[in-house]
């Protein structure tokens, strides 16, 4: 080979080189702002960007939702990132991986990926989480104390408890550390129970007694009874039979030889009347709405449910000393209405309107009958007494007596004691204003027809509304 040739092949590879030189200068150049060739950080490729661009992305990928603290109950109390302005920042640790890379070196990529793992600092808003933790119910209820105790309180739900006050008591300062440690670890659940932010004070003798003394009275207390009224259920449990424990004068709890609660007969018969009361719809007043349209309040009356008071407290009695608890029970009834429910009165009723002397009865919610009627005779005071009542007796063919009068009448149904619906077969005309000067002697005068048309209708027990 000529010495030409060899000349012209040093001085083409040496192009080469100089151009690859160049080339390689020039990506260095570009890197030297830039991830230089097939560089990862936490999986991501950074080739070609700039730190700020990297770790933004890498703080979207963070996702953190947020605590759930549980306090000892079991509730729960969520702080999510926005309530503390949480950030996950890698903008420290990404630049540290950026300087210590030179672009000089960006070749090494060749021969593989470069991959590194970036750090990430957490950080949130104190003050935020502060506010957040002191106006928190976990962090506020039974704070420790040296000085809290126990007590025996009556509830209405539950009759006597101990609110003790003594277990469990909580740091709120250890609260802060546990809370602000699992959000810097980025932990969705926090047990502030296994976080070990509560302390109780040690037993004494004085609570052991406190509680010796609520076993006796649990025992007392414990007891179930449902009773099924028309109305709706009602449970009599430790809530109400904490209320029969007998007291002395100084409000103390009696106990029997065996250091038992007293029951207290006067005190168990106040509360079960009070039960039945509610229950019970004989002498209340009653809102109605007439078939002119007005609304109206029902004068009390003998419809309705009456219970038995007496028989439902010998009975009550005697299942709770002999511990018969969990029952079901019916009340005993006197009389009982015809419907069930807060409209015991129901959909069929009589209803007599006084001031427009008309009669409807309804049956099933429809107008089975109307008629016009001559009621009590306001002149001689005998007006027709505006109650609810009801159908208690029915007879065809009676005579009426009373002061001075004996008559006939083909259809008799009495609703209030000796004031009845009847035909008046000696009368012509009916309505009006007939009533104020020749009214009856009390009771409901209509045509003969009309009588008897509503005399095979009613049923015993059927409400009547006179108002």
């Amino acid at each position: 080979m000529n010495k030409k040739v060899i000349r012209g092949v040093l001085i083409a590879l040496g192009a080469v080189i100089l151009a690859s030189g160049i080339v390689y200068l020039g990506f260095a150049g570009y890197y030297s702002r830039r991830f230089s060739y097939r560089t990862y950080i936490n999986g991501v490729y950074c080739t070609g960007r700039g730190v700020e661009s990297v770790s933004s992305e890498l703080s979207g990928k963070v996702g953190y939702m947020g605590l759930t603290v549980i306090d000892k109950d079991g509730t729960e109390y969520r702080i999510s990132p926005s309530d503390v302005d949480f950030k996950a920042d890698y903008s420290d640790s990404v630049k540290r991986i950026f300087d210590s890379a030179s672009p000089l070196c960006w070749g090494r990529a060749l021969a593989g990926p470069l991959e590194y793992e970036a750090d990430c600092e957490i950080s949130f808003n104190e003050e935020k989480l502060n506010a957040l933790l002191a106006g928190s119910d976990f962090c506020n209820s039974n704070v420790f104390t040296e000085t809290a105790n126990a007590e025996l309180v009556r509830t209405t739900d539950n009759g006597y408890v101990i609110k003790d006050a003594t277990i469990d008591m909580v740091h709120p300062e250890l609260v802060y550390d546990a809370v602000s440690q699992a959000i810097l670890s980025m932990e969705d659940t926090l047990e502030l129970k296994e976080a070990g932010v509560y302390e109780s004070l040690p037993e004494t003798a004085e609570r052991q007694n406190l509680y010796s003394l609520y076993e006796r009275i649990d025992s007392f207390q414990n007891f179930k009874l449902t009773y099924v009224f028309d109305d709706g259920e009602e449970v009599i449990d430790s809530g109400v039979v904490a209320t029969w424990i007998q007291h002395d004068k100084n409000g103390n709890f009696v106990f029997d030889d065996d250091g038992n609660p007293i029951l207290d007969d006067v005190r168990m018969r106040v509360s079960l009347d009070r039960i039945i009361d509610r229950h019970e719809s004989v002498n209340k007043q009653r809102q109605f709405k007439t078939t002119a349209g007005k609304e109206i309040t029902l004068e009390p009356g003998l419809y309705g449910n009456d219970i038995d008071n007496d028989a439902e407290f010998e009975w009550v009695h005697e299942a709770f000393t002999k511990g018969y608890t969990k029952r079901v029970r019916e009340p005993k009834y006197l009389c009982r209405a015809r419907a069930t429910g807060e409209n015991d009165i129901g959909d069929t009723y009589v209803e007599v309107d006084i001031e427009n002397q008309m009669l409807y009865y309804y049956e099933d919610g429809e107008l089975a009958l109307e008629t016009e009627v001559v009621t009590g005779n306001e002149r001689t005071h005998c007006s027709t007494p505006a109650k609810l009542c009801y159908v208690y007796y029915k007879q065809r063919n009676r005579t009426l007596h009373g002061p001075n009068y004996a008559t006939f009448v083909y259809y008799w149904m009495a609703v209030n004691g000796h004031i009845g619906l009847h035909d008046a077969t000696w009368r012509r005309k009916f309505g009006g204003e007939i009533y104020k000067t020749d009214g009856s002697h009390g009771c409901v005068n209509m045509p003969k027809a009309k009588a008897g048309e509503l005399y095979d209708m009613l049923e015993l027990g059927t409400p009547v509304i006179i108002f």
